[in-house]
């Protein structure tokens, strides 16, 4: 299984994941979609794809310093990539504010 950025938090917290799945009958989509991450649609090359977009939600601008900073973190980490060209959907994002003052940053995929 492929692992982002090598991060061992990402290998335990897999373990963890194959544990709890291990009577799931979709235990082996599942583990690769965490390990991975998911396909958001199912295109086939027969299927046209429309270019969407979407502005990302007010509560980014309300924490604009700490989603940056976060995002930021999470590409130092290996839980992001930088996009080599621009995808097709971008989906916006959102922020929650936590009670330790840090945000959850939040992918909007129904946008």
């Amino acid at each position: 299984m492929k692992f982002l950025g090598g991060n061992n938090s990402i290998t335990a917290k897999l373990s963890r994941w194959e544990n709890e799945l291990r009577n799931d009958p979709d235990k082996c989509f599942l583990l690769a979609g965490i390990s991975n991450g998911f396909r958001i649609s199912d295109i086939t090359r027969e299927t046209r794809v429309i270019k969407a977009e979407s502005e990302n939600h007010l509560s980014t601008r309300k924490y604009a310093n700490l989603v940056e900073e976060e995002l930021k973190n999470q590409l130092e980490l290996g839980c992001y990539m930088r996009a080599s060209c621009s995808p097709l959907i971008i989906s916006p994002l959102g922020a929650i504010s936590k009670d330790d003052g840090k945000i959850r940053i939040i992918h909007d995929v129904i946008g």
